[in-house]
């Protein structure tokens, strides 16, 4: 397993979550913690600290998770990478989050590309999944344009605070895409 290193795409760092990078954030104040998470209120700072700890706990299954800095400003923008990691079976699952602000400018493109070429390479995965619930137009396009393919319906398979709610089931083989020389990654067929 790699050690931490942050991948660099021409607008963003993909910044990782390493268990350093976690202690020292826990040590933080809370102002220090929400500018380094990208947060602007106190409520969605313990949510994500409660998420992080959680993910951090979990012995039993592995991730890779990354920070979304624009260059430009150093703003963190979102987050996303690998959880439920099965090296054994060179699987993950991919998820991600754009704040507001920042979505419908390619941001997301840019970073899953990244994640994508990153998890298929140093992570040596033959498969990524990803769940997209039924009511989230970006993410079904970009599992389009990936070339994700939709293999079912999980029904009531994600609470996301209002109640559990379906989720589509994608996903996407190694063997089904090659990277060009920009290491953004382009359907094969």
């Amino acid at each position: 397993m790699e050690n931490n290193k942050d991948i660099e795409t021409p607008r963003l760092i993909l910044r990782e979550r390493s268990p350093e990078r976690i202690a020292s954030l826990l040590k933080q104040s809370a102002s220090e913690q929400m500018q380094f998470l990208g947060l602007a209120d106190e409520a969605n700072l313990e949510f994500e600290l409660q998420r992080i700890r959680d993910m951090f706990s979990c012995s039993r299954l592995q991730h890779r998770v990354f920070d979304f800095l624009e260059k430009e400003h150093g703003t963190v923008i979102g987050n996303g990478g690998f959880h439920t990691w099965f090296p054994r079976h060179a699987r993950a699952e991919i998820g991600y989050f754009l704040h507001e602000p920042f979505r419908n400018k390619g941001y997301m493109t840019e970073a899953l590309s990244a994640m994508l070429e990153h998890g298929f390479t140093s992570m040596q995965l033959n498969r990524v999944e990803a769940f997209v619930g039924l009511q989230n137009p970006a993410s079904l396009h970009l599992m389009h344009r990936f070339g994700f393919v939709r293999e079912g319906l999980f029904r009531e398979h994600y609470d996301a605070g209002t109640g559990p709610e379906d989720s589509l089931a994608f996903s996407l083989l190694k063997s089904e895409y090659f990277f060009d020389d920009d290491l953004m990654m382009r359907p094969s067929g």
